[in-house]
């Protein structure tokens, strides 16, 4: 990764804080719902974990574009 690659990201970041704000709310809003239910991965090791006892599964979030 470029040095220019991570300033804008960060420029980014500093730029649009209602965006970040409402995207650590929905990872935030994820990790609670995913903790409540056994059969969601949050984290890698629990993806390692259901492939390897055959369990894993999909699922998908909808998400919002903001343009």
């Amino acid at each position: 990764m470029d040095v220019v690659d991570v300033y804008r990201a960060l420029a980014y970041y500093h730029e649009n804080p209602e965006e970040m704000a409402e995207i650590q709310a929905r990872r935030e809003q994820r990790h609670e719902d995913a903790t409540d239910d056994p059969n969601v991965a949050i984290s890698t090791a629990d993806l390692h974990r259901a492939d390897e006892e055959g369990s894993f599964s999909y699922c998908s979030t909808k998400t919002q574009s903001g343009s």
